[in-house]
This record gives C-alpha cells, sequence and structure tokens, in this order.
C-alpha cells in the first residue's frame, strides 16, 4: 500500500463554514425503529430525516460530540523546580460523553492512576519531594474535562 502525507500546514488551506462533510448516522438502523443516532452535524443545525425520499421528522440538533477520544497530560514538578510529564493515554483512555435524551449529554466519570515510576523518565526528577501536581489539557478538540480529586498517595508499609 503506498500513501503519502501532505502537511496541511504546507497547502496553506483556508477554513470555510459553507463547506461541511456530511453527518453520520449510526448503523445498525432498522425499518421498525422508532429512533436514529445522528451524529458530525454543524451544532444548531436542523436535522431532517428522510425515507424513501420523504422527510419524516425534522429536529434540532442537540450538543454534537466530538468523534475520537481527548486526554491530557498531567505533571508532577519537585522542590528543584525539575518537571515530569505522562500522557493520560499511557495509562487508561477517558470515556467519551453520549447524547443520552435530546438536548442532554450523559458524560461518564474515570479515575486513571498514574505510577511514579512513570514520571522519573526526566533525569533529575526527585519523587520523593514533590512540590505541584500539573495539567496540560494539550488536546485540539477544545472538550471540557473536568477534575474531581488530585492526591498524591504515598507508598504503603
Amino acid at each position: 500500500m503506498n500513501s503519502k502525507v501532505v502537511e496541511r500546514e504546507r497547502l496553506d488551506l483556508q477554513e470555510n463554514p459553507e463547506f461541511l462533510s456530511p453527518p453520520v448516522i449510526v448503523e445498525p438502523l432498522y425499518q421498525c425503529a422508532t429512533a436514529v443516532t445522528v451524529q458530525s452535524y454543524a451544532p444548531g443545525a436542523e436535522i431532517e430525516i428522510e425515507v424513501e425520499g420523504s422527510i419524516v421528522a425534522t429536529e434540532p440538533g442537540g450538543f454534537n460530540v466530538p468523534a475520537g477520544a481527548t486526554g491530557f497530560e498531567l505533571g508532577l514538578e519537585d522542590t528543584n523546580g525539575i518537571q515530569g510529564w505522562v500522557d493520560s493515554d499511557e495509562v487508561g483512555s477517558l470515556p467519551r460523553p453520549y447524547p443520552r435524551n435530546r438536548g442532554m449529554i450523559k458524560t461518564m466519570l474515570k479515575t486513571l492512576r498514574f505510577k511514579g515510576a512513570c514520571f522519573q523518565e526526566q533525569r533529575g526528577f526527585d519523587m520523593q519531594r514533590i512540590q505541584a501536581i500539573l495539567i496540560r489539557c494539550d488536546r485540539r478538540d477544545e472538550r471540557a474535562l473536568a477534575f474531581d480529586d488530585l492526591q498524591i498517595v504515598g507508598r504503603r508499609g
């Protein structure tokens, strides 16, 4: 298989809000279905559902959930100012929110545990002298993340 990667920046493409990819209808879709899930539509769009060329439903689109996973980087800083970082993808993934009812998005809680050894790849980093927990929201999907508890748990025994 031959493939070629072309960097978008090199092409100097301009954003055009008039051009949109088509929305996605989530399958399987059954003839007797009473509900249809539509994803990847423009925020605030009015969605028309057609069956055999006739419009059978017109509904306002609710919150549009971005496709794909999201994440963040967690950092620790020691008393000498040396930082060690670990990407959340290395310890698990974050569950995606999903549409539950019209206009309502259901989110799921998830506990991620970052082992101390993961941070010690940075030369000179002292895991015994942590002074700060750092968060770097580095994903481009601009999805909101909430952090409930951040704690450093010492070794038992």
